[in-house]
Formats: structure tokens, C-alpha cells, sequence
């Protein structure tokens, strides 16, 4: 997968104060509501597009970290927008799931969708 969408993601997480705090599905939430309304082609705003481009580059960290029989395995061709797509309903579906570390969540909703050793 292209890394560019990661490495803008750290570098404007980097931009901004220091912080001890790690992703969870809220903080995944609301960046997936700033996504969303991107794609509805609402005008974002500079803080909306930074939400969405640290969804993108989150979403594809953790699956460059799980792919290759390590959790999760997209076929070739998959488009990192089809896996924001599957996470976004997942974190929609189960509410009460938020508070659980952000790379668990990714894994959960992506996992039955793209197991390995099917």
C-alpha cells in the first residue's frame, strides 16, 4: 500500500502539541464523521481535512502492520477507501466499542472482510 497517506498523517500529527495519548474509537469517530463529510462534498474546513487525512493514514498504518498473515489480508487491488468504508460502519454498528485502543477496532472490522488463508 502507498505510504504517503501515513506519512502525512504522522507528520501533521507531529504538528501539534505533545500528548501521552493513544487512538480509540472515539478519537477514530470523530475523524471518521470529518472523512464522511468530505465524501458528502461538504467544503472542509482545515481542521476536517486533517481529521480525514488521520483516518486515511491511521487506517492504512494498521493495515500495512497486519497484512501479510499477520491478521488481516486484502487482496491485491484493494483500495485503502473500501477499508475506510468497512471501518467507518463497523465503529457505527458498535457504539459501545469505542473506548477500545484504535488498532482493535481496525482489526475487528476488517477481519472478517479480508481473512487470511482464505
Amino acid at each position: 500500500m502507498k505510504t504517503s497517506w501515513l506519512v502525512a498523517a504522522l507528520l501533521m500529527m507531529g504538528s501539534g502539541t505533545a500528548s501521552a495519548e493513544y487512538v480509540d474509537g472515539n478519537q477514530l469517530r470523530m475523524w471518521a464523521r470529518s472523512a464522511e463529510h468530505q465524501l458528502d462534498g461538504r467544503v472542509a474546513t482545515g481542521k476536517e481535512a486533517t481529521e480525514a487525512g488521520l483516518y486515511v493514514g491511521y487506517i492504512e498504518g494498521v493495515v500495512d502492520s497486519l497484512s501479510e498473515g499477520k491478521g488481516i489480508c486484502p487482496p491485491a487491488g484493494s483500495q485503502v477507501s473500501q477499508m475506510q468504508a468497512i471501518v467507518t460502519k463497523y465503529l457505527a454498528m458498535n457504539p459501545e466499542k469505542w473506548s477500545q485502543p484504535g488498532p482493535e477496532l481496525v482489526l475487528a472490522a476488517l477481519q472478517p472482510v479480508f481473512p487470511c488463508g482464505k
